[in-house]
């Protein structure tokens, strides 16, 4: 059976602005022009301390943006295993193709083996 693959590109499209709530908007390629993605890069590194426990002290993720315009209102996340937020620390506004740390110092108690994770956004990424 035989796709036809302007078909599928084209709800596609309608499926992912129905989910952004584009649908129906025009998008300017100005406004197009100004969008950027920053990625969080590797896996976040933690610093442990075994003290009655084992406790996360310390972490830092890299952040990129893998866009080709300045990309602006950075903000970077850890996640703990339980599911806990952290903001890290860094920069937030990062030039095209350009990396950064972002860190933060803490004192939580880590119960499980999960990996710790990150997030990043910024205020003009798609």
């Amino acid at each position: 059976m035989k796709t036809n693959s302007n078909a599928f590109r084209v709800l596609l499209l309608l499926i992912l602005s129905l989910l952004l709530g584009t649908f129906g908007k025009t998008a300017s390629a100005e406004d197009l022009s100004n969008k950027t993605n920053v990625r969080v890069i590797g896996e976040p590194k933690g610093v442990f301390q075994t003290s009655g426990g084992v406790s996360l002290v310390h972490a830092d993720v890299i952040g990129r943006n893998v866009g080709t315009v300045l990309a602006e209102g950075i903000q970077v996340k850890l996640i703990l295993p339980n599911g806990k937020v952290i903001p890290l620390n860094g920069p937030t506004t990062l030039a095209p193709n350009k990396s950064a740390t972002y860190s933060a110092d803490m004192r939580e108690r880590i119960v499980s083996t999960e990996k710790l994770k990150a997030d990043a956004t910024c205020g003009n990424c798609w």
